[in-house]
C-alpha cells in the first residue's frame, strides 16, 4: 500500500513537471510571427505590403518576399497585442494575429475585391490607420501635412502621399 501512495505521488509529480515544460516550449520555438501571402492563381505574392501594429499604435512597414514569405519581429512577451494588416493589390486585405502557442508560418489565401469597393478591416481586428494603397475602409483619419494647402484639420480615409509635399 505504502509503494503504491508512493509511486501515484511519482507520476503525479513527473506529470505535473512534463505539463510546465510542455507549456514553455511554444516561447522557445517561437521565432517572430512569420506566414506565407498567396496572390492570385494561388501563386506567392511578392513584395506585398504588410502594416505591423504592435498595440502600441505606432504602425510599421514591411514586405513579403519572392516567394511571398513574412516574419514581423514581435517579442513573445507581446505577441496577443499586435495585429497585421496585408495589401495584396486587388484583393480583399488581410488582418493577422497570433495567439501563444502558435508555431510555424500561417498561410493567408487571396480573394479578389470588387473595383470601387472598400473592406471594413477594423471590423475584422486591424486597430490602426489604414495605409495608402490599402482597399478598406477607417474609422481613422490622416491629417494632410501644411504644406498640403488644405484647411486646417483637413483629414483623409487615405494615407496621403507625402513625398509630393516636399
Amino acid at each position: 500500500m505504502k509503494r503504491a501512495l508512493v509511486n501515484a505521488l511519482a507520476v503525479v509529480g513527473a506529470l505535473t513537471l512534463l505539463g510546465s515544460v510542455l507549456a514553455q516550449i511554444p516561447e522557445w520555438a517561437y521565432e517572430g510571427a512569420t506566414g506565407i501571402v498567396m496572390g492570385p492563381n494561388d501563386s506567392p505574392a511578392a513584395k506585398v505590403p504588410v502594416f505591423l501594429n504592435r498595440g502600441d499604435g505606432m504602425i510599421e512597414r514591411f514586405l513579403t518576399d519572392s516567394i511571398g514569405r513574412f516574419s514581423l519581429p514581435i517579442e513573445y512577451a507581446n505577441l496577443e497585442r499586435a495585429v497585421w494588416l496585408i495589401c495584396v493589390p486587388g484583393g480583399i486585405p488581410a488582418v493577422g494575429h497570433r495567439e501563444r502557442g502558435t508555431v510555424g508560418p500561417v498561410t493567408y489565401g487571396y480573394s479578389t475585391l470588387p473595383p470601387g469597393s472598400l473592406w471594413p478591416a477594423h471590423a475584422f481586428g486591424w486597430n490602426g490607420p489604414i495605409p495608402r494603397g490599402c482597399a478598406a475602409d477607417s474609422t481613422y483619419r490622416w491629417r494632410f501635412p501644411p504644406e498640403a494647402g488644405k484647411p486646417p484639420l483637413a483629414a483623409t480615409a487615405i494615407e496621403p502621399d507625402w513625398d509630393s509635399y516636399r
